[in-house]
């Protein structure tokens, strides 16, 4: 039971971190700081994506990103409005937008990679 609770403590210290801020950090972006990088990082993204430049495209969204698009490709092949449902607005409309616009077999045959 001693080793279950050290263990269990570990984990849990693990889990929270330093307890203290690193002074090394940098001061957090302000709210307009913070607006504009993401307008910059989707004007990367928007012009990577539309000269078919995937490289570029890919290495400016977050890994989050990637797999709810890769959720959203496999249910675009085969869900059920039923199934859709559950989806934001915007995953729905992607799904629906990737079932009109993509050729089936290419999208089937996409494969995960590991960014």
């Amino acid at each position: 039971m001693r080793r279950f609770i050290v263990a269990a403590l570990c984990l849990f210290a693990a889990a929270c971190g330093t307890s203290a801020p690193a002074t090394t950090s940098a001061p957090s972006p302000t709210p307009v700081e913070d607006a504009q990088s993401i307008r910059d990082a989707f004007e990367t993204y928007a012009k990577a994506a539309l000269a078919n430049d995937g490289a570029t495209a890919v290495g400016v969204v977050s890994r989050n990103t990637l797999d709810e698009y890769d959720k959203i490709r496999k249910l675009a092949l085969t869900a059920t409005e039923r199934e859709l449902d559950p989806l934001v607005p915007s995953g729905r409309v992607l799904a629906y937008a990737m079932r009109a616009e993509l050729d089936p077999r290419r999208c089937a045959a996409r494969r995960r990679r590991t960014w």
